[in-house]
């Protein structure tokens, strides 16, 4: 449930209709994050007193259009910016729910910082924008992060020994595998945030079972 209470200079607008997202999607031959989509539902795009917006159906293809994000950020879409030189990235895999930034003249969710973790959360915790600057994203979090393996993988063994070679991890497979009866537990710890966006593209056939845990400052 879309919770925007904590959102200061909050300007709504009308709820998005289905029609409206339906013609979006089709335009931009996607499928919305569903977060995202229950947002349009409850104010069709917004923006804050801090110079915080967030795309309505009205802009979001225009927005994504000419900042190219298609070509610069495959994989993601932008969904808003601070009104200077920060867009705001989410990802088009409806599994990944992290919040990035980005200066607009780089585009590269590799050099992204992360904003939050979950679009949801985001979005309850009131859009906090404190600690921005130019191209520095929010501080809300560390640059580092862990990679956790959430659920098992169907190949088994198999499938854990390929994470664990694309990942370089030094645990053993037999390590792997014991702590694997355990979920969910962080296969790899503490790298920087760029490094695991480039693990988990790699390792795109595993998304349902590997996930990102913030590190907080």
């Amino acid at each position: 449930m879309i919770n925007l209470e904590n959102v200061d200079g909050l300007v709504k607008t009308m709820p998005a209709s289905n029609d409206e997202i339906r013609i979006v999607e089709n335009e931009m031959n996607i499928l919305l994050p569903e977060t995202y989509k229950e947002l349009l539902k409850y104010t069709n795009g917004f923006s804050t007193d801090s110079g915080l917006v967030i795309y309505g159906t009205d802009d979001i293809v225009e927005r994504n259009l000419t900042l190219e994000v298609d070509e610069y950020a495959k994989g993601y879409i932008a969904i808003g910016d601070d009104s200077g030189d920060i867009v705001f990235l989410v990802s088009k895999d409806n599994t990944k729910k992290e919040v990035l930034s980005v200066g607009c003249g780089d585009m590269n969710p590799s050099n992204a910082k992360v904003v939050a973790y979950n679009l949801s959360k985001w979005l309850d915790d009131g859009c906090n924008l404190s600690g921005m600057n130019g191209e520095n994203a929010a501080q809300t979090y560390n640059k580092y992060c862990n990679i956790l393996l959430v659920d098992n993988p169907k190949g088994g063994l198999k499938d854990l020994v390929k994470i664990k070679n694309v990942l370089n991890v030094e645990m053993s497979s037999a390590e792997i595998l014991k702590a694997s009866k355990n979920l969910p537990f962080p296969i790899i710890s503490n790298i920087s945030y760029g490094k695991a966006l480039n693990y988990l593209e790699k390792l795109n056939e595993f998304s349902q079972i590997l996930q990102l845990e913030g590190l907080s400052k």
